[in-house]
């Protein structure tokens, strides 16, 4: 049977996490680790540059795949931090922050040498949620089917920051890419103190229910 999207229990991205780190799947993890603790689209990760980082910041600037609204910047929660910093080692200002190598072999392809970057990106996209959705369907089967897929994790963050009193509707909205991402936004968030601000109240969230 089929139902409504919703957000998962955390006993069943507790148990996808479980099932990654047993079978090896360590970018596998680290990839959904990152999209509950950032609240991104799963293309607005995979495009993410090295470049994009500021560790001194916290901060990751994020391209928007969706709308022009989603350009923003994303704040680093200090129990993602590791993660992230695994995946930047060995890599260069222009590699990806995940599945670099994949990606680079797939736009090498004769077959997608002369496609724009949009359409080799959106091929990218579409093969690493093939993945994803695969490893969630097989570890949570049929209850999956229709209501649980990779897009889900962000409802997850989105829950987590809400329980957070200190964040505002506006914070939220601008974190989730769905806030007008014009000079206003730019300005709130180009002040130092207003990013160590928004840093704070981000990292009162609280995720440790899903490992």
């Amino acid at each position: 049977k089929s139902g409504k999207k919703r957000a998962y229990k955390p006993s069943e991205l507790k148990s996808i996490f479980t099932y990654c780190l047993q079978e090896g799947l360590r970018e596998e993890y680290n990839f959904m680790r990152s999209l509950l603790y950032l609240g991104l689209r799963r293309g607005e990760m995979l495009s993410i540059q090295i470049k994009s980082i500021s560790l001194d910041d916290c901060t990751i600037e994020v391209l928007g795949t969706k709308t022009d609204n989603a350009h923003r910047l994303s704040i680093l929660h200090k129990e993602i931090i590791p993660t992230i910093k695994e995946q930047i080692a060995d890599k260069e200002d222009n590699d990806y922050l995940f599945f670099d190598s994949e990606a680079k072999l797939l736009f090498d392809r004769p077959l997608h040498r002369d496609k724009s970057d949009k359409d080799k990106q959106e091929i990218h996209d579409y093969n690493i949620g093939v993945r994803i959705n695969k490893i969630i369907k097989g570890v949570l089967g049929s209850d999956s089917k229709g209501t649980l897929d990779i897009h889900s994790i962000r409802s997850n963050f989105a829950q987590e920051l809400y329980m957070v009193k200190e964040i505002k509707d506006y914070d939220l909205k601008l974190l989730l890419g769905h806030a007008r991402f014009d000079i206003t936004e730019k300005h709130y968030l180009v002040g130092l103190k207003n990013k160590e601000a928004l840093k704070a109240k981000v990292d009162l969230a609280d995720f440790s229910a899903y490992f």
